[in-house]
């Protein structure tokens, strides 16, 4: 969710019940966030992308970090701190607020100070001025050939000759709507004050049904676009926002677009915000460490394939040592006529009549060679017989390092990334943190269809123990040839209809590699045809009297719908 100029306003109505009191504390969480207390109330500021955004909320008791050490913290503190805010204010409908603070000192002065926060993305910035525009602290200093951002100059807030939406008449929308109608995505964004990129796309599909009529009538198609126009600005002084909120995404509209239901609802700003932030930072610290997780099975299957081809170079290179016991048989079939130490002998193959050269070690004996021939040949089947061995080890732990990557894919949690972690502890991959806390594995993910219980694997360990504990009638599927989750149909001994065995198909469908793909094939069978080499990695199993059903994998949607 994009924090825009529209959004911005929103955050400052909420704010309005902050005006007239005092502000009794400043508390800094991070390099950018700040918190600033009005009795029962936080007004918080977060300045580090990609989290750059302000809200409101109730003040709670907790623990902040002690940025005691902190210069841009201790002149707040110094200047603001017990000083009542005065007004806050949009510059525009751009990104930038300004907090007006008053009040008088310990001798009695009355002071005016000026908070200037700047939501810009890479570029935010938290200025402090005197009444009079001068800059007395910037958060970060920085000089362009536009503005000077240092202590001493005149703050000035960056120009723009984008056009407000709430100075425009009826007349002067429709008629930027109908400037704008060729790329509605675009240029709504470059000609309104506090237009994202997204807002623009929006506005854009909402009004793309008449977009059939754009070419016979542009009138209509502007008209469309004035109409979204003009309901965003009549909810300009509303600190509510309307939220869709489903499994893929959370994104916010300014005014409600659609009508609401359970995946589109009516939230304060703030509120909305410090969800999205949230969910945001969980996506974000899941996709770190998935990624660093991810990142070492790379580096482990590219030592492992690089062993293999090196080890199959040397298999290529004894693949005809049967030659050397074909040799040493000759020898002995010609011990007869060959008496003398040799360089080398021209004798006949009896399988193909053809005269073979077979060259000698000059200082042994015929007979002595033909041994030397058979212990080449021996040495050569050993040495064929274990490299063979190592390869087939290294495909085994290719394949498992293939299905714990799957399974870190598949993790939605951060329980689940968890329980996948250990698994490459245990395996060896990376090196258990000594001060972790050992945390009880959550169960598999669970799932209903037409009163039919279906449980899904979160990791290979998980996968092991639902095939091992499931009854012999329940249903197995997993996704042909590719990594993926065991998912178990509990049939409670009876045979499952069609339609509960397609949806325990999608499943396994879904919690794959193939869950991108289309016409999946996947596997199924009954509990008692699968079962667990002796020795085989966590995950892999074999099984028998399969049938294989071709689905697509269950949307994101229905599995949510359908979660137990």
């Amino acid at each position: 969710m994009v924090l825009d100029g529209i959004l911005v306003r929103k955050v400052v109505v909420e704010s309005a019940n902050l005006i007239s009191r005092r502000l009794t504390q400043i508390y800094q969480i991070d390099k950018g966030g700040f918190s600033f207390r009005f009795s029962d109330s936080l007004f918080g500021v977060f300045l580090t992308p990609p989290y750059v955004f302000i809200s409101v909320e109730e003040w709670k008791e907790r623990a902040f970090p002690d940025s005691q050490g902190s210069h841009t913290l201790t002149l707040m503190r110094q200047k603001l701190k017990n000083l009542v805010l005065r007004d806050i204010q949009q510059v525009g409908l751009d990104r930038i607020i300004t907090m007006v603070f008053s009040g008088a000192d310990q001798f009695g002065e009355v002071s005016e100070y000026k908070l200037w926060i700047e939501l810009l993305g890479p570029n935010s910035n938290m200025v402090m001025t005197a009444s009079d525009g001068t800059i007395i602290h910037v958060l970060k200093e920085r000089v362009t050939q536009e503005r000077t951002l240092l202590p001493g100059a005149k703050y000035s807030p960056p120009k723009t000759s984008k056009h407000s939406l709430e100075d425009l008449s009826e007349e002067k929308i429709h008629e930027i709507a109908v400037k704008c109608a060729g790329k509605p995505e675009r240029e709504l964004s470059s000609m309104l004050q506090g237009f994202s990129r997204r807002l623009s796309e929006r506005i854009a599909s909402l009004a793309s049904s008449s977009r059939s009529l754009k070419e016979g009538n542009p009138e209509v198609f502007a008209t469309a676009i004035a109409d979204c126009l003009i309901l965003v600005r009549q909810y300009l002084t509303s600190p509510m926002v309307w939220v869709h909120d489903n499994a893929d995404s959370f994104s916010v509209d300014p005014a409600p677009f659609e009508p609401t239901n359970e995946e589109y609802y009516c939230l304060p700003i703030s509120e909305a915000l410090r969800r999205r932030v949230l969910k945001k930072r969980t996506e974000d610290v899941l996709v770190t460490k998935r990624k660093v997780l991810v990142s070492r099975i790379k580096s482990e299957l590219k030592r492992l394939n690089r062993l293999f081809d090196r080890l199959d170079e040397e298999l290529s290179q004894i693949k005809d040592s049967h030659n050397y016991r074909k040799m040493g048989e000759l020898l002995v079939a010609n011990l007869y006529r060959l008496k003398e130490k040799t360089s080398e002998v021209d004798l006949e193959d009896w399988e193909t009549g053809h005269k073979i050269k077979i060259s000698l070690d000059e200082n042994l004996t015929p007979s002595e060679n033909a041994q030397l021939f058979f212990k080449y040949y021996e040495k050569a089947k050993r040495k064929k017989k274990h490299l063979s061995k190592r390869l087939k080890h290294i495909e085994n732990e290719s394949a498992y390092l293939q299905r714990l990557q799957e399974m870190l894919e598949l993790a939605e949690t951060d329980d689940e990334l968890a329980q996948v972690r250990q698994e490459a502890i245990d395996y060896g991959l990376i090196k258990e943190r000594s001060t972790r806390k050992k945390t009880r594995p959550s169960g598999p993910r669970e799932f209903s269809y037409a009163g039919h219980r279906f449980l899904v694997g979160k990791n290979n360990l998980q996968n092991d123990e639902l095939s091992r504990n499931a009854a012999r009638e329940d249903i197995w599927f997993h996704a042909r040839g590719t990594p993926g989750s065991h998912v178990i149909l509990k049939s409670a001994g009876k045979e499952p209809p069609d339609d509960a065995l397609v949806f325990g198909a999608r499943l396994a469908a879904r919690f794959s590699k193939a869950r991108f793909s289309a016409n999946v094939p996947v596997d199924y069978t009954h509990c008692r045809n699968v079962w667990k080499p002796k020795g085989a990695r966590p995950g892999f199993v074999l099984y028998k009297n399969e049938q294989t059903l071709f689905v697509d994998p269950l949307s994101k949607n229905e599995q949510e719908e359908s979660t137990w």
